[in-house]
């Protein structure tokens, strides 16, 4: 508590009150079994969070490079890293090392025996989310104008506290007007940062004004990005994606709001609002119009 470590304080938590979290059986290596999880994480892998920072306990991705080693020589590596990110962008390539995706599939259950049965966790290099999170501060600015102003996920100082907010807010003002009704459509897109065409999404940054150099890294950064599953010890073959956004990394979150940023609508009686994915379209109904 001390230390302000919450997660060693919610293990103790967990010892002392024998509440330990269930865990599945020891997941046996076979090759066979690790290509097709390959194959269906490659095709239909769940939504993601990708806001983590880099933190020295993580696990290293495919290119070895350790958290910890890029936090405690930072000073040191800060110079040629310069070079290589900068050499990057402007030849509008992204190393095939820093694509690539190692699919760690973690048990939903107990006793797994579906493919849908597993999670997929994606290792990705380090090295490739501090580049990441650079460009970021580059492409916000250039996209500001563009993004859905009800579109309440990835923006600073922006949570799904204020889309609940302003859900309840519009709502509840015109029942409160009397003689009215509202009328809510949730919907839940399946997979669907997998959605995403990197070609479409091209085009759609070159309308928004991004920069021809960014733009082309990242058309790169979505095509042609290296997979393979790691099952025990076992490792499935490589296969190639070059559709939808890759797991676990700092920009695929961003990118798919943009992509979807056109999909936008607000009126007097009506409004589609989002969260990520999480799409609500809120019709407030009088007199019996609900056309709209």
């Amino acid at each position: 508590m001390q230390n302000n470590n919450m997660r060693d304080v919610w293990e103790g938590m967990k010892t002392i009150t024998g509440c330990s979290s269930k865990r599945g059986a020891p997941i046996e290596g076979d090759v066979g079994r690790a290509n097709q999880l390959n194959q269906f994480f490659n095709s239909c892998s769940g939504l993601w969070r990708a806001e983590e920072l880099l933190r020295p306990s993580k696990a290293a991705g495919p290119d070895g490079v350790s958290p910890r080693l890029l936090k405690a020589c930072a000073r040191e590596l800060g110079h040629p890293l310069q070079r290589i990110f900068n050499l990057s962008l402007g030849q509008g390539r992204v190393p095939q090392l820093w694509k690539t995706s190692c699919i760690i599939p973690v048990p939903k259950k107990p006793h797994p025996g579906e493919l849908n049965d597993f999670r997929p966790v994606a290792l990705t290099s380090h090295v490739m989310k501090t580049m990441e999170r650079l460009l970021l501060h580059h492409l916000r600015p250039q996209t500001h104008h563009a993004l859905d102003p009800l579109q309440f996920a990835y923006r600073e100082k922006t949570g799904v506290e204020d889309a609940i907010i302003f859900l309840l807010h519009r709502s509840l003002s015109h029942l409160d007007r009397g003689s009215g009704a509202v009328r809510i459509t949730f919907l839940d897109f399946s997979s669907a940062f997998n959605t995403i065409q990197p070609l479409l999404l091209r085009d759609k940054l070159t309308e928004m004004g991004v920069g021809s150099h960014l733009v082309a890294w990242i058309t790169d950064y979505l095509t042609g990005r290296p997979q393979y599953v790691r099952l025990g010890d076992c490792r499935s073959d490589t296969v190639a994606s070059s559709t939808g956004a890759p797991q676990g990394t700092v920009l695929s979150p961003v990118l798919f709001t943009l992509y979807t940023s056109d999909f936008q609508y607000k009126s007097e009686f009506c409004h589609v609002q989002k969260f990520a994915d999480d799409t609500a379209i809120v019709g407030c109904i009088r007199s019996g119009q609900e056309d709209e």
